[in-house]
């Protein structure tokens, strides 16, 4: 072969190579790499071609030295390479232009010593194919390039140099690029398989025939297939031919629907599961349709947590519906008021009214209301101790809000807050109920509770004044001397029987304070045989129209603490219901008989309490069937056993009959030294009373009649007035010096003239006068406002007549109705009823027993169980009249509380002292 075919095809070689470099680069258009080397061999192939004697060739040869640099500097990228390969750019550009030798011949140099630095850290890198290239190249570009030799000369070198070596080269860049590019797709789409298989959603994509490509395992676990036996088939192999047309239909209109356009959520159902399934169609970067992707979830659980949540939501709202209340819910964030349709209602709007333009909430609150409300609602807002998201719940309140007509409706609100970390509540929720006929009722029966309260008062006042006047009637005949012997029994039995009555009025008020807990109990000893003698006397009639005996047995001491009262009808009810009970011709038998610290009486008849009834007998309005029984009377019986701190019992069989059995405490024996004080002497062994003048108020005219004769004149002048008008206008004619007062009078009451008297004598200058205030009424709160108003004292209709010339004479009665006694000093006698002298030494050693107890409670710090000791102290000892240590221990339980533990110990102790040391005697009855 000639030298200018070698020439020839070795360009053609050359070129050919730069031809499929420029292919590599326009594949892969990020490999600077292949566009450096094409230029470069396009450069070589043209100056091979046109040799160096054409001055084109010449050009060519040098403009191919910037893309040699410009090859090298992409092979080990940096910042100085880059300047290298433009300054080498530049320079070859002007060797180009100017034709200089030298020039062209030190650039080329200079190349070749760049190139061989930069194989030597291609090595080092480990890049073995590049070095070989640049080093065959960086030697044999100067040789052809500058003509040290003969083009035709380096035919077999520059065929390996521009041909074999980039071949090869380029070929394993190719190779080594698409196995990256394999690699980076294999881990693409194993990392997208790992993603859809890790997503709690069903996922499946079909080609435009309704073939399967892709199931994850969330679908092979929903539908129980595996994707080896899925991919590839088609839903006709495995579902209904209904089944599989739906899904094909579903596909088609999500191909039509086009990419990126997901169809509607469409619910279904797959055996027990509930499903919701969406379809999107999926193309490649060129728009192709590759299929469509089905995406699925499961959704029964969330489907029966919503069904949960709308049957507590429903149930929610029925209980709302039926509790009538309406809901306001307040959130402190966004700082929105949310109100129900009921709400609504309750302040006549519309229940789907429009709240956006209501005024503030405040606003809607009565003025008299809003104050306190909103002072409430402040304190809600901010806890004392932050409670992060946890529900407090507060008390109700009632106010007032307004209505769309103007009106106000009463409303009950109760609410819970829900705070944040801070304490500051983020939400409030209230529920809020008419109360509006509520209160109105409550109002309704307050009034009837009033007004049944003073008719009560009215009917009790109403019924004593007349019984007064006749038991005051009765005494002042029988004292009067006049009578005979039977017209005296006759009274005597008249004035028994007022006295029973006014007892019995006075009973129905203490059996209300006794259902209230109000009622004072007042024990002193009561002899139960004598009181059971005075029921069987009083029911004889009744008895004997059944032929009934009443028979009363005393089995040794007969005596209780208890009030007598009490007493007689507790056991008047009891012994009236076995008469009732018994067979005709049977007995009933009343057995006392003491049992250790209690005393029991035990009423028997052979009758026996029906089946129906035993478990209700002492309930109230329980009867076993009487025509005329209201039920009431074993009721009351048990009430005023236990207002006795006793208590009764049942026993009933066909076999043994029925025992009620009443238990009381016992008024023990005991035989202490006591002194004997010397009897009294009666009003009329006294010296004579002063003169006074005495003004008597009183309504009712046997009443006035009756303390008119009570009161002896002379020495007493006594003057008489109607009602309070009438006493002011007599003390302003003269000047009494004791006025015995009335309270209920029509007019003027006397609490009102009692006040003007004090204001008459203050204003005018006068000598102070005595006011006895005395009424039928004995109620702690009528006595506490009748001394309020400036009465001195107070006495209860019928006051006795021996209490009402005490007063004249100068000596202050004992207030009723009040535990209070006159102040007395520790060293002053004990005066002690007759009846206590037998229980005398038990007393005595229970209280010193208590009083040493007293400061072991302090020192346990249990004042509680200090002021009951104080309190049961305070009660015996006012029961046997030791009124200075009675006195002490009430002051005891006022401080058991707030007082120092070692000054309470002190007055205990004072109080111990005072038993060891106290003087105690006899009190004898006055005679009469």
């Amino acid at each position: 072969m000639t030298g200018a075919a070698s020439v020839l095809v070795l360009s053609g070689a050359v070129g050919a190579m730069a031809l499929g470099a420029a292919m590599v680069y326009f594949v892969r258009r990020r490999d600077f790499v292949a566009l450096w080397l094409g230029l470069f061999l396009a450069c070589v192939s043209a100056s091979l071609l046109l040799g160096r004697d054409d001055a084109a060739g010449r050009w060519s040869g040098y403009l191919a030295l910037p893309f040699l640099a410009g090859f090298v500097a992409a092979l080990h990228p940096g910042r100085w390479q880059h300047r290298a390969a433009l300054a080498a750019a530049i320079l070859g550009v002007a060797a180009a232009a100017l034709g200089a030798l030298a020039f062209a011949q030190g650039l080329a140099l200079a190349v070749a010593a760049w190139a061989t630095v930069a194989s030597a850290r291609l090595v080092r890198d480990r890049r073995t194919s590049w070095p070989i290239l640049i080093a065959v190249m960086a030697f044999s570009y100067p040789l052809l390039v500058l003509g040290l030799v003969q083009g035709d000369a380096l035919v077999p070198a520059g065929f390996v140099a521009f041909v074999l070596t980039p071949a090869v080269v380029l070929t394993r860049r190719a190779i080594r690029a698409f196995d990256a590019e394999e690699r980076r797709s294999r881990d693409q789409a194993k990392f997208t398989a790992d993603v859809f298989d890790s997503v709690p959603v069903a996922l499946s994509m079909r080609d435009p025939r309704g073939r399967y490509l892709f199931v994850n395992q969330t679908w092979e676990k929903y539908y129980g297939h595996k994707r080896e036996q899925v991919i590839g088939t088609s839903p006709r192999e495995r579902a209904s031919e209904k089944e599989a047309d739906h899904l094909l239909a579903m596909d088609r209109a999500a191909l039509e629907a086009g990419p990126g356009v997901p169809t509607p959520p469409m619910d279904f159902r797959l055996g027990a599961r509930h499903y919701l399934q969406t379809r999107t169609a999926m193309a490649d970067s060129q728009g192709k349709l590759l299929g469509v992707l089905t995406a699925s979830i499961d959704t029964t659980d969330r489907r029966a947590m919503e069904e949960a949540l709308a049957l507590e939501q429903r149930r929610f709202e029925l209980v709302v519906r039926a509790s009538n209340a309406g809901i306001l819910d307040w959130d402190g964030v966004t700082r929105t008021v949310y109100y129900s349709a009921r709400f609504k209602e309750m302040l006549r709007h519309a229940a789907d009214a429009d709240t956006s333009g209501w005024p503030d909430y405040f606003d809607l609150v009565h003025p008299d209301d809003r104050e306190r409300v909103s002072k409430r609602f402040r304190e809600h807002i901010v806890a004392a101790a932050p409670q992060e998201n946890a529900p407090e719940v507060h008390e109700t309140i009632q106010y007032r809000l307004r209505r769309a007509d103007g009106s106000y409706v009463w409303i009950e609100a109760f609410g819970a807050s829900v705070r944040d970390h801070r304490g500051y509540a983020t939400r409030f929720i209230a529920s809020i109920t008419d109360i509006s006929e509520r209160r109105f009722q409550e109002e309704a029966l307050r009034a009837g509770v009033r007004l049944r309260e003073e008719v009560e008062r009215m009917s009790r006042h109403d019924l004593k004044t007349p019984l007064n006047s006749m038991i005051a009637m009765s005494r002042l005949l029988r004292e009067s001397g006049k009578l005979g012997a039977e017209d005296d029994e006759l009274l005597g039995a008249i004035e028994r029987a007022g006295y029973r009555i006014l007892n019995m009025v006075n009973l129905s008020l203490d059996l209300f304070r006794m259902e209230q807990s109000k009622y004072e109990f007042r024990p002193r000893p009561v002899d139960l045989a004598d009181v059971a003698l005075r029921v069987a006397a009083d029911l004889e009639g009744q008895a004997a129209s059944k032929g009934v005996a009443v028979r009363v047995r005393a089995g040794g001491a007969s005596t209780a603490y208890g009030e007598e009262l009490l007493c007689y009808s507790m056991l008047a009810n009891l012994i009236k219901n076995a008469i009732e009970a018994a067979p005709d011709g049977g007995t009933v038998s009343v057995t006392l008989e003491p049992r250790g610290e209690a005393l029991l009486a035990r009423v028997h008849n052979a009758g026996a309490v029906p089946e129906a009834v035993r478990a209700r007998f002492f309930q109230k309005y329980a009867t076993s069937g009487k025509s005329a029984g209201l039920g009431l009377g074993t009721y009351s019986a048990r009430l005023m056993a236990r207002v006795q701190q006793g208590d009764i019992t049942l026993s009933t069989s066909e076999e043994e009959g029925t025992s009620v059995t009443v238990q009381l405490a016992a008024a023990r024996q005991a035989a202490p030294q006591v002194e004997q004080a010397p009897m009294k002497r009666s009003f009329q062994e006294e010296s004579p009373l002063a003169a006074k003048r005495v003004l008597v108020v009183d309504d009712d005219e046997f009443n006035r009649l009756a303390m008119r004769h009570c009161l002896p004149s002379p020495p007493i002048e006594v003057e008489l007035a109607v009602n309070g008008r009438a006493a002011l206008e007599a003390a302003r004619r003269a000047w009494p010096d004791v006025v015995f007062l009335d309270l209920e009078m029509p007019v003027m009451d006397g609490y009102e003239a009692a006040a003007a008297l004090r204001a008459m004598e203050r204003d005018g200058v006068r000598k102070r006068l005595v006011i006895v205030a005395i009424s039928s009424n004995d109620e702690e709160s009528i006595i506490r406002r009748a001394l309020e108003a400036g009465c001195d004292h107070y006495l209860v209709k019928p006051a006795p007549r021996e209490t009402l010339l005490g007063i004249l004479a100068g000596r202050a009665p004992p207030r009723p109705g009040s535990a209070a006694v006159p102040e007395a000093a520790a060293g002053d006698a004990v005066e002690l009823d007759p009846d206590l002298e037998p229980s005398l030494t038990a007393f005595y050693a229970s209280r010193r027993k208590a009083l040493d107890e007293m400061p072991v409670t302090l020192a346990a710090d249990d004042r509680a169980r200090f002021k009951r000791l104080a309190h049961k102290l305070a009660g015996s000892f006012t029961l046997y009249g030791f009124r200075w240590a009675a006195a002490q221990c009430r002051a005891l339980e006022q401080d058991a509380v707030a007082g120092g533990a070692d000054e309470l110990a002190r007055r205990a102790a004072a109080v111990r002292a005072h038993l060891d040391t106290v003087k105690v005697k006899l009190r004898a009855e006055e005679p009469r």
